[in-house]
């Protein structure tokens, strides 16, 4: 859903407990990318760009069978954020960037392959957006995930060629 955008619409990843693990630099990029695009800045296309790794089972350890379906707190998050957050409820979502009233729909035409030097541009685009940089606590998580980039260590053929792709993280600044 990168190309629908809607201050009402909440992007959330939906994480195995017994495959998370604190340190895993994939899942805090991805997390990063969304909590962007729910407080209404742009993720510069990371994660559209970052799905073809994301496609299917990233840690293949029970056969790739995903437990989504079975896991009722994926229901209850559409559940609660559809009737606590405005207009039904009363909590009101937190949008760093002016409220879009109507919704914006980009066109999406699927490549046989992306290009490969998408996702270090998209990252400089996040690490040098003004928006993200004055925000004291992205700026922070933003630290954070070059420190897990460093110490990430993938196993699998194209988790290593992504980061061989976000490799020129380690000559960013903040």
């Amino acid at each position: 859903m990168s190309n629908l955008t809607h201050p009402s619409i909440l992007r959330t990843i939906y994480i195995d407990g017994h495959f998370y693990s604190s340190d895993d630099f994939l899942i805090h990029l991805v997390v990063f990318a969304l909590r962007l695009r729910n407080l209404g800045l742009s993720d510069h296309g990371l994660v559209m760009h970052l799905s073809e790794v994301l496609a299917g089972s990233i840690y293949v350890i029970e056969g790739g069978h995903s437990t989504i379906y079975e896991e009722l707190n994926v229901y209850m998050t559409a559940v609660r954020y559809t009737f606590e957050v405005s207009p039904f409820g009363e909590y009101t979502r937190r949008n760093l960037m002016k409220s879009q009233e109507v919704a914006t729909i980009e066109p999406f035409k699927a490549k046989q392959s992306s290009n490969p030097y998408y996702i270090p541009w998209a990252m400089r685009g996040i690490c040098s957006d003004p928006s993200i940089l004055a925000h004291d606590e992205l700026k922070t998580e933003l630290n954070s995930l070059f420190r897990l980039f460093e110490m990430w260590n993938p196993t699998s053929s194209k988790l290593k060629e992504l980061k061989f792709k976000l490799d020129p993280l380690k000559s960013f600044t903040l």
